[in-house]
């Protein structure tokens, strides 16, 4: 049987979107603080970044997940498959991630948050975060490995152990 990417795509960034709104839910008082965004971010958030002049901060949705106004990152997702090779990994070449990153970090700019984080699924591995490079000294002791020496990789379950305020402006 074949597999929809696009609704396989969907079904993920809709459990975690739900995933973090029952996380924050009793820090936010909101049953449904993250919801997915419509577009997955295709309205604003890449490369049609400039159809984001003139729109106030608070009305942007880049990013997989609609967030919080007041939470420091905007979101992307991903569910493959297959995971990269290892090789792959420590020779810090894999094209989707350059890709995902060079897309996250232009929409962290779009949405003037703090930092991005990818949230990546394949198939019988835990779910993975690319944290934006600012985060590496608050994640020291979880990462996985540090991609192009530049930015860290953790367990999603590491990344949601800080204290609630820590992820609010």
């Amino acid at each position: 049987m074949a597999i929809n990417s696009k609704a396989k795509g969907d079904k993920f960034e809709r459990k975690i979107a739900k995933l973090l709104s029952q996380r924050f839910n009793s820090f936010l008082n909101k049953e449904e603080a993250f919801i997915r965004n419509m577009g997955s971010g295709a309205r604003f958030g890449g490369k049609n970044q400039n159809r984001a002049r003139g729109i106030m901060d608070d009305k942007l949705d880049v990013g997989d997940i609609v967030v919080p106004t007041n939470f420091k990152f905007n979101i992307e997702c991903k569910h493959y498959k297959e995971s990269p090779k290892f090789k792959s990994i420590v020779e810090s070449n894999i094209a989707m991630w350059n890709n995902w990153i060079e897309q996250a970090t232009q929409d962290r700019l779009t949405s003037n948050k703090h930092a991005f984080i990818i949230v990546i699924k394949y198939n019988l591995v835990k779910e993975i975060v690319i944290l934006d490079s600012i985060l590496m000294e608050e994640f020291k002791d979880n990462i996985l490995v540090i991609y192009k020496n530049t930015y860290p990789v953790i367990l999603l379950e590491d990344f949601l152990l800080k204290e609630d305020k820590w992820y609010f402006k």
